[in-house]
């Protein structure tokens, strides 16, 4: 028989090795697999004898096959922020893969809705674990509040934050919604903002007669339309009834004019 050296096999795929050694006149022989984080698996991890090494031909050359990055317990990341679930990887030897953003009703925004490999499951060593993370809840459809009260309209929309504007109207009566942003049917994620527009009644009207109301109906009524209400006894009474106002009935004033009412 010949000597032969011991062809460089290290890190080349099992079905590439055998062939490189039977092309040098020597035998295969398979070892049990070992795990290694460096060589992928199915690739030759250790040979035996060692490369270089003046062998006769038909000697038997053991190849020792990697299995890849050994198994190692996988963190439960379902419900914590990125930065949580990064830091968990980390300290468990995985980096963290894709982020694909989805809405959840269950979960607040930017915490793992899921993960590609389970808690408390095995993977890998080094290996990207992908999660799903909460783009916050699922958007719904606004409803239509335009021509109710206020009240009726905040009642209607406590999934939203409601921001209220004020504007005049001539045809809509103070208090009742006249406009809405976003429009009825939008959908809108529940926490985000819906801005509604409450009229103020018309900017100039006839003032009401406030004679013989009684003093606290009368002051209801006065800041009822947008007016600021003022007081004054009588002198000498004391009595709670209206005898008298600033304007009178009737005149046509400003939203936000001060009408003074004089009780005996």
């Amino acid at each position: 028989p010949h000597s032969v050296d011991v062809p460089r096999v290290t890190g080349l795929s099992m079905a590439a090795a055998t062939a490189r050694i039977q092309d040098a006149d020597l035998t295969v022989s398979l070892a049990p697999g070992d795990y290694s984080l460096q060589v992928p698996e199915g690739h030759v991890l250790r040979i035996q004898p060692a490369t270089g090494a003046t062998v006769r031909t038909g000697t038997k050359v053991t190849l020792t096959p990697s299995l890849g990055p050994p198994l190692v317990p996988v963190p439960d990341l379902v419900g914590k922020t990125i930065p949580e679930a990064r830091d968990l990887l980390r300290k468990a030897h995985f980096t963290l893969g894709k982020q694909t953003p989805r809405f959840s009703d269950r979960f607040p925004q930017g915490r793992v809705v899921s993960q590609s490999e389970p808690g408390a499951g095995t993977a890998p060593q080094g290996s990207a674990i992908d999660v799903v993370v909460s783009k916050g809840p699922t958007p719904q459809p606004v409803p239509k509040v335009i021509g109710k009260s206020e009240e009726q309209a905040r009642s209607m929309l406590t999934a939203w934050v409601v921001k209220k504007e004020g504007a005049y109207s001539d045809s809509v009566p103070r208090g009742q919604v006249v406009a809405q942003d976003p429009d009825p049917r939008t959908r809108v994620q529940p926490g985000q903002a819906v801005t509604i527009v409450v009229s103020l009644g018309p900017k100039f009207f006839d003032v009401p007669n406030f004679v013989g109301m009684k003093k606290d109906a009368a002051i209801a009524a006065i800041q009822a339309l947008g007016l600021r209400a003022q007081w004054y006894p009588v002198p000498g009474s004391n009595g709670d009834t209206v005898v008298s106002q600033l304007p009178e009935g009737g005149t046509r004033v400003r939203a936000g004019s001060t009408v003074t009412i004089y009780v005996a």
